[in-house]
């Protein structure tokens, strides 16, 4: 009887080739499968939806604190100028009156008494 193209000769095939097959399909039976919390998990981590949520509920909370700080916590602020002008040839400010700058510095402190 004549052989068909089709027909595979078993002692043609690569011997290595059974052992690649057979590592494959037993790793894939050796492979623990995941369960569904993991996926659950793994759908709230990376869904975009949900990350906004959280991303807003977290902006919610800082502009609570930054409100809360606002209102319990004084407010400090500085001020100071520096004015400079020498005596050049009887031009400018006379040194008696001026010890020949003009220094200032503020400090405030605001601090909320009805909120």
């Amino acid at each position: 009887m004549r052989k068909s193209r089709i027909d595979i000769n078993i002692r043609q095939i690569n011997p290595y080739s059974y052992l690649v097959f057979t590592l494959l399909c037993s790793c894939s039976v050796l492979l623990p499968g995941q369960n569904l919390p993991y996926y659950l998990d793994a759908a709230l981590h990376s869904n975009p939806v949900v990350q906004q949520n959280i991303n807003l509920s977290y902006i919610a909370r800082l502009d609570a604190e930054k409100a809360q700080s606002v209102l319990n916590k004084p407010e400090i602020t500085t001020t100071g100028n520096l004015l400079f002008a020498p005596l050049i040839k009887g031009v400018g400010y006379d040194e008696a009156i001026t010890n020949g700058a003009l220094y200032s510095a503020q400090i405030n402190a605001n601090i909320p008494l009805f909120f």
